[in-house]
């Protein structure tokens, strides 16, 4: 449809989330390399491929209407085919006809969000269900764990499927978890991925230089902005 080739990572992650045994993706990147791109091209995929729903959610509206919404209008905008069959607005993608039922959707994340009772789900995140669903959970790191937990009652199917993706920024939570503790290896759900910057066609010598030099090879804020790990 857009005449691109996806980068290794992106191509692994999208196989993995089409393969039945797995379908529970975590991405863990350093800054750049194509993660909010890739999430774009994924709800399109999903949508124009089985009847369902995609909510989508991040930890600020920059982070969600700025960089993953637009970045979605663009894939609409490139492609004719596209237009014909969905419609793009501020807070909804949907199928032409089926606005109610067939859709992704855009839901920030926020920590003052109104919680269940013992504080562990955040209810404005609750009541996504569908026999096809594909959640997405951008910038994974800097969403509370109460907002991911609630979507674990849309998880039940065995269609679903979900992604998280960010820079790996803090060592506590479900981002870091799925990456450190309940791997497939582990015995976990979670198919983990690490992107490095260095590895990546987005990135330009000059900020992976830059950052090198002011804040050095071994900072909390190189390993996780352009080596795509936890900081120590």
């Amino acid at each position: 449809m857009w005449s691109v080739e996806l980068d290794d990572w992106q191509k692994e992650a999208s196989n993995a989330l089409a393969d039945p045994t797995r379908g529970f993706v975590t991405i863990r990147a350093g800054s750049g390399v194509g993660k909010s791109w890739l999430l774009a091209r994924l709800v399109i995929w999903f949508l124009a491929t089985r009847k369902g729903k995609v909510p989508c959610t991040a930890p600020t509206e920059h982070q969600l209407f700025d960089v993953l919404w637009s970045e979605l209008r663009k894939c609409y905008d490139a492609s004719p085919v596209i237009q014909s069959i969905f419609v793009w607005t501020q807070t909804k993608f949907f199928v032409r006809g089926h606005v109610a039922t067939w859709y992704a959707v855009a839901r920030t994340s926020t920590k003052n969000a109104a919680k269940s009772k013992d504080g562990h789900v955040q209810e404005g995140m609750q009541g996504f269900h569908d026999d096809n669903m594909f959640i997405i959970i951008d910038e994974a790191s800097g969403v509370a764990d109460a907002a991911i937990a609630a979507f674990d009652g849309a998880l039940t199917a065995d269609n679903a499927i979900i992604c998280m993706t960010g820079n790996p920024t803090r060592t506590t939570g479900r981002f870091y978890t799925s990456h450190m503790q309940s791997r497939i290896d582990q015995g976990g759900p979670w198919y983990s991925i690490a992107v490095d910057c260095r590895n990546s066609k987005y990135v330009g010598n000059k900020y992976i230089k830059n950052m090198l030099l002011e804040h050095g090879e071994d900072s909390p804020i190189f390993l996780s902005k352009v080596a795509g790990e936890f900081p120590m």
